[in-house]
């Protein structure tokens, strides 16, 4: 039955034009970026939605993809394993390079919270492992702003783009952009608990009672909070 099943699939492809094996190939290249991007889900979707959002990725990829393997032999163009496999790492820089700003702004997140003594760590479907409170807040924030300002359109385009040095470039540019957003986010705060650190150290050796901790901490908790809320707000503006 097996058999029969691929069989009517390969002809249905055909009669539609599209190559089986090429597909294949760009479903393989497609699914870094749906597996690796948190914007597009990540556990939140089931598997199935998953590999039907890379069908979709597959499908705009496909013209550059059939294009190359027609100038190329036709065992090249088979679907191979080791053919996909080569396909699946060909995508893997381009996701990593587009999921980097998102997990800068998590770690980003989560350096707010450490800062103001929040050690509340939650799962979240569409953040890796553990993280704060504002590490998913901001995180939520940096997906929905990848997805409004054609960040897929961007990860598609370094999924087409041919090896060449303008591409490798292009992915580490994006990387260092990635870094540079989360440092550029991460360093008022800093600056800020630094400042707020020693002003409370100072109120504290210079009242009388010192018993003041009850009052101090909650204040620098909010202070650090404001700043996140503009940090949240320079990231907004960057993005």
């Amino acid at each position: 039955m097996a058999p029969d099943v691929v069989s009517a699939l390969m002809d249905a492809f055909a009669q539609a034009g599209l190559d089986l094996a090429v597909v294949g190939r760009a479903w393989a290249r497609a699914t870094p970026l749906v597996a690796l991007v948190p914007a597009f889900g990540l556990r939140v979707l089931p598997t199935p939605v998953r590999a039907t959002l890379g069908l979709s990725f597959a499908a705009v990829i496909y013209p550059t993809i059939a294009a190359a393997a027609a100038e190329t032999t036709t065992a090249a163009m088979d679907a191979t394993a080791t053919t996909l496999w080569l396909e699946f790492l060909r995508g893997v820089p381009a996701a990593v390079a587009t999921a980097t700003p998102l997990w800068a702004m998590t770690m980003a997140g989560g350096l707010a919270d450490q800062l103001r003594g929040a050690q509340e760590t939650l799962s979240f479907p569409t953040v890796e492992g553990r993280t704060s409170p504002l590490g998913i807040l901001f995180s939520l924030a940096a997906a929905s702003l990848f997805l409004a300002s054609g960040g897929p359109a961007r990860a598609l385009l370094l999924l087409t783009a041919p090896l060449e040095p303008s591409i490798v470039l292009s992915v580490t540019r994006t990387l260092v952009q990635g870094s540079a957003l989360a440092i550029s986010v991460a360093a008022p705060m800093l600056c800020a608990a630094l400042v707020l650190e020693v002003g409370a150290s100072l109120i504290a050796r210079a009242a009388s009672p010192a018993h003041i901790d009850a009052i101090v901490g909650p204040l620098k908790s909010l202070a650090l909070l404001a700043i996140a809320a503009l940090a949240l707000d320079r990231m907004i503006v960057l993005f």
